[in-house]
């Protein structure tokens, strides 16, 4: 993988109108005016942690990402924490976007109910032949997904900037601008959820020691410069009153029904782009976890003309596309609470990212203070004290933030990690590392 195909990973993985559909309403709602602040100061938490990613990837070089940095610099089984929290992300989280991409093919093509579990497994199993192809071609075929979504927001966004300002209240929520920024800002961070992927494909990269810390940087400026955009865009043009109605919904006054269709559209071809991206990394991140004995190490094998890791990658596939199927196929006693996928999933993944980019600054506040390099410090530190506090909060039961639920499920994910881990140890053994299998890459005077 060249630094484009690393920048279109990362930008893709972020999906900007699925995440803009999704919980851009949570962000508008009750941020109000204030919500460009929250972004803003979001964005620029989502920022300090890539460049941590970022310098850590010059040292750490093996797949795995916040796993092998972690692992390296801290302990193992601090690298195993930072891994699994991303495995909500990587796992479970692609049941996000594939429950957009069925709902919004419903409401394109009219489908009735009676296929809508096959249509669901008929896309699982598509999104797992592309990235059997191979991690290149996978990656290109998601990034032209990433371009037709980004030029149509792009677009809407031209547009709503040529219609006259609406006036807005001084927030949306009773909470007052300190809780709305604050609100907003957590939020936002879920906007920028999957940058850090880039750093999952160390060992496929064709220079890694200088792609893999441009092509996160690079996925983030991206991101953020169409998020910083359309938000601005979406608040100074739209109604007070529709902005709950997100980014899709809230623009019906403007466009009209046929542009609803073109929106929904470009939530689907998001939401297709992201489902690769995620898929591949998590195959990537087992990969690692396999290889090092902390998971099965069936996970780390490869197969097929594209050297793919088959077997994680049909995993990803099978527990995203049985998380829908029981969603959408199941009634009565049976059914699978809608509060689960579009309620509590998203604080899970959030939360589970959180703790993994704390552990990553921590990790790069480390190294960094190894060698010596003081003016440095600040951009880790930064990172540290700005994740800690947003994971922090969100254990406060006085806080806007907090939701038993989602602590409760957090809670039973790494129970689940511990189990998978302990079983691992005992029946597979620790596997030593080798010198083709190096930690520290490169000297840190080599850029």
């Amino acid at each position: 993988m060249g630094l484009f195909e690393l920048t279109a990973a990362g930008a893709t993985f972020m999906a900007p109108a699925f995440s803009l559909a999704f919980i851009f309403p949570l962000i508008a709602g009750e941020g109000g005016a204030y919500a460009p602040v929250g972004v803003v100061l979001g964005a620029l938490a989502a920022i300090l942690v890539a460049l941590s990613f970022a310098e850590m990837s010059k040292y750490y070089t093996r797949a795995g990402g916040a796993y092998s940095m972690v692992s390296g610099e801290i302990s193992p089984l601090a690298g195993f924490t930072a891994g699994w929290g991303l495995t909500i992300l990587y796992l479970v989280g692609p049941a996000i976007p594939l429950l957009l991409v069925v709902d919004s093919l419903v409401y394109l093509l009219s489908i009735p109910v009676a296929i809508v579990v096959p249509l669901t497994l008929g896309i699982a199993l598509a999104v797992f032949t592309v990235n059997a192809l191979g991690l290149r071609p996978s990656t290109r075929i998601a990034f032209l997904f990433f371009l037709v979504e980004a030029v149509i927001l792009l677009v809407v966004a031209a547009i709503l900037f040529t219609k006259p300002a609406v006036s807005a209240p001084v927030a949306g929520s009773p909470l007052g601008m300190v809780s709305a920024v604050g609100y907003a800002a957590v939020w936002t961070v879920f906007l920028f959820l999957g940058f850090e992927s880039v750093t999952t494909f160390s060992e496929e990269a064709q220079v890694p020691l200088r792609d893999i810390g441009r092509g996160t940087v690079f996925a983030i400026g991206i991101a953020s410069a169409i998020y910083l955009v359309c938000s601005l865009a979406f608040t100074r043009a739209v109604p007070v009153a529709d902005w709950n109605l997100g980014f899709v919904g809230g623009l019906s006054g403007f466009i009209g029904p046929t542009g609803n269709t073109l929106l929904t559209l470009v939530v689907l071809t998001s939401s297709m782009g992201a489902l690769i991206a995620v898929e591949n990394t998590c195959a990537r991140l087992f990969f690692a976890m396999g290889r090092d004995r902390m998971l099965p190490p069936q996970l780390s094998v490869l197969l097929g003309r594209g050297n793919a890791p088959l077997l994680t990658l049909g995993v990803s596939a099978i527990v995203t596309a049985g998380l829908i199927a029981w969603f959408e196929g199941t009634t009565g006693s049976l059914a699978g609470p809608a509060d689960v996928i579009i309620g509590i999933l998203p604080g899970m993944l959030t939360l589970g990212a959180l703790i993994a980019y704390f552990l990553v600054s921590v990790a790069a506040l480390l190294r960094l203070r190894k060698e010596k390099r003081g003016p440095f410090l600040l951009v880790p530190l930064a990172g540290t004290l700005v994740t800690g506090a947003l994971i922090a909060i969100q254990f406060l039961p006085s806080s806007i933030f907090f939701s038993a639920d989602t602590l409760v499920g957090v809670l039973v994910w790494f129970l689940i990690g511990a189990v998978l881990l302990l079983g691992s140890r005992r029946v597979f053994g620790q596997k030593a590392r080798t010198p083709e299998e190096p930690q520290v890459a490169v000297p840190p005077s080599v850029s």
